[in-house]
């Protein structure tokens, strides 16, 4: 039996999660930063933007740092992406309006253009879903700039703090 490579584990590995970053990045909204909860890789023009999804806004702010982690973002891309999506969840985006529960919980698919309640139900995991992404989102900046004085990586740590706040 002939057995043969074709990459290396760790270019199979890298590979592996760019093509991941790939479909992520698909299912992110560029004016907002917020993700839907599904990506038609055989049709993307037909993508609809109106459902977003909490859960993976925070799953989406975790993969956006490991990407820069290994290589596949710029610190400026980095910053710029993970900047919007916060503004957005913290409530400085003024074109973006997220309602809250009396408790603070988040619906789980808010329009991921406007934030516009779709009727979803506000939920405890969406909300802890998202708040832990956010949570490490504020802790891999503050750490992988923390002798920086870069106002976005400053901007995306009070943010977070903002939002874990108002939970």
């Amino acid at each position: 039996m002939i057995t043969e490579k074709c990459l290396e584990e760790t270019d199979m590995f890298l590979h592996l999660w760019k093509s991941n970053y790939e479909v992520w990045d698909l299912g992110r909204q560029p004016d907002t930063g917020i993700y839907i909860d599904h990506v038609n890789i055989e049709n993307i023009n037909s993508q609809g933007w109106g459902q977003g999804h909490t859960d993976a806004t925070g799953l989406g702010l975790a993969v956006e740092c490991v990407a820069h982690e290994l290589g596949f973002l710029s610190d400026d891309a980095f910053l710029e992406r993970v900047l919007t999506t916060l503004t957005s969840l913290s409530g400085h985006n003024p074109d973006f309006n997220m309602p809250r529960s009396k408790n603070g919980w988040i619906p789980r698919f808010p329009n991921s253009k406007t934030g516009a309640y779709n009727g979803s139900t506000f939920e405890m995991m969406p909300s802890g879903l998202q708040t832990a992404g956010v949570l490490f989102a504020k802790t891999y900046t503050s750490k992988k700039f923390a002798d920086s004085d870069n106002t976005s990586a400053k901007l995306i740590v009070q943010y977070a703090e903002e939002f874990y706040q108002s939970i």
